[in-house]
């Protein structure tokens, strides 16, 4: 899916400390088997409103927290290592996104959410050392 990240790397992110977000309008928030994107909110009953991947509505409340992870997007990744560069490299048959910090190449994906959370997390684990 080249519209969010995995749920594999949702949970990197998360444990690794990247800032989770409490349930909003627009986010995606995956699980192993699936994906919801967040509606409307609903005022009257204070649930939720979600599209299942794209197959109707249903109503959810705050448990979405506990089974799934919050799946930022490129740009709320990158918000979080502004200091860093983009590039995209284009091949016959693919393109593939690079996340630069200076001249230095941490991450490469063909998706681009996927190439900003790896960028993220190879940060995270340069600061360590």
């Amino acid at each position: 899916n080249m519209n969010t990240i995995t749920f594999e790397t949702a949970t990197r992110l998360q444990s690794a400390g990247f800032p989770q977000s409490a349930p909003e309008f627009g986010q995606v928030w995956v699980g192993r088997n699936e994906t919801l994107i967040l509606g409307g909110i609903g005022k009257a009953s204070k649930a939720r409103h979600c599209l299942i991947d794209g197959h109707g509505s249903v109503l959810v409340d705050d448990f979405i927290v506990d089974r799934l992870v919050f799946a930022p997007a490129a740009t709320d990744i990158l918000k979080e290592i502004p200091f860093v560069s983009l590039s995209f490299e284009v091949y016959e048959t693919r393109f593939e996104f690079r996340v630069w910090e200076g001249l230095k190449l941490i991450a490469k994906h063909e998706n681009p959410h996927e190439a900003a959370a790896l960028a993220w997390l190879s940060i995270q684990e340069i600061q360590k050392k």
